[in-house]
Formats: C-alpha cells, sequence, structure tokens
C-alpha cells in the first residue's frame, strides 16, 4: 500500500518536474495566516488593478467561449479564422493597453513555474515555510491570477534580494488548468522557435 502510493506521489513530481519553464511575469506577494487560505480567495489581498482586471476579464471571454469556437470551427472553418483573427486583434490591443497603464513599481521578472510551484526573486526575505497570497500576470499573454504559496526555500541572490522557491498552496482547479495550460503554450512556442532556427541553419 505504502509502495503504491510512493509511485503515485513520484509519477505526479515526476510530471511537475517536466512541465516546468522560464518565464518573464510581474508579481505582487502578500504576506497572510495560513487559515486565511480557507475563508476568501487570494484576490482579496491585493489593491484593485485595472491593467489586471482588464486581462482578468479578457481571460474569462475566452474561457467561456472556447467551446462554442470549436463548435465553429467544426462547422465553417472560414468563419472561425475569421473570428481567430478577431480574437488576436482584441488580444493585441488589450496587450498594448495593459502594459501602457503598469505602473513604475509593476517590473517585469524572471521566474520559474511549474504545475506544483513558483521560484522568484524578492526584494525582501520571506519566512521559510510561511504562507504567502501571491498575483501573477503574465501580461504579454494576457493571463493573470492570485493564488496561496506556502515559502519552501528563501536565499540571498547573487544579484541582490532573495530567491524564493515556493509551493502553491489550497491551488483551486480552476487556476490550475491555467497554469498547465500556460506552461503548454510557452513550451509549444519554444519548440516551435526551435524548429524555425533548425530550418534557417540549413538553409
Amino acid at each position: 500500500m505504502n509502495a503504491s502510493n510512493d509511485s503515485v506521489h513520484s509519477d505526479v513530481a515526476d510530471r511537475r518536474q517536466r512541465f516546468r519553464i522560464d518565464d518573464t511575469a510581474i508579481l505582487e506577494v502578500s504576506p497572510i495566516e495560513v487559515d486565511a487560505a480557507e475563508k476568501s480567495p487570494a484576490d482579496d489581498f491585493f489593491s484593485p488593478s485595472a491593467p489586471f482586471k482588464l486581462v482578468r476579464e479578457l481571460q474569462a471571454i475566452e474561457g467561456d467561449h472556447h467551446g462554442l469556437m470549436r463548435a465553429i470551427a467544426e462547422q465553417n472553418s472560414e468563419l472561425a479564422a475569421y473570428l481567430g483573427a478577431m480574437n488576436k486583434k482584441i488580444e493585441a490591443i488589450g496587450s498594448a493597453v495593459a502594459e501602457a497603464t503598469l505602473g513604475e513599481d509593476q517590473k517585469l521578472q524572471s521566474i520559474d513555474l511549474s504545475e506544483g510551484g513558483i521560484g522568484f526573486t524578492h526584494d525582501a526575505e520571506l519566512s521559510r515555510d510561511g504562507y504567502y497570497a501571491i498575483k501573477i500576470w503574465f501580461h504579454r499573454a494576457l493571463i493573470g491570477f492570485a493564488a496561496y504559496i506556502k515559502v519552501v526555500a528563501s536565499s540571498r541572490a547573487i544579484d541582490g534580494g532573495y530567491h524564493i522557491s515556493a509551493s502553491f498552496h489550497a491551488l483551486p482547479e480552476a487556476e490550475s488548468q491555467i497554469i498547465a495550460k500556460h506552461i503548454m503554450q510557452v513550451q509549444a512556442e519554444a519548440q516551435r522557435a526551435k524548429r524555425q532556427l533548425s530550418e534557417d541553419s540549413q538553409d
């Protein structure tokens, strides 16, 4: 029985390791009490943000109509292609608006992301085993969400600040799906770029 459980945990860990990417994002971090995760969504720990709200609304619209777009594509490929082009235009406008309204304290930073957690640099040291709310905004991809994390490690970074390793805590299924989808899209883009580079080098 224990061997079976160990195998399941090992498979989950391997999957999370495979689905890991290096990316850039805008982050906000807020300390919380651990029981807060049981009482309210992580969004409640952050001030309202117009750009972030725009990203979330566009994200919700896309999610609500994903099934409809798939059905349209099955019935009329030309209409689906047209709607897809219009969607890209809306995303480009939304991305430009969001970027133009960024606050001075909202800076892109390098992160590593998996389905199980996130690594990032923070100005201040975060308590190991401490719980925090984090807002993650992939503004170029028009994806954003807030979640709870538990700090696994906090150590001084070479170029200043602290490198934080954290696992997601009590992550809702919707946010988990957002992370998984984003990771797969980034990995797919990297593979396309790699193939294109290989083809160019052969010409």
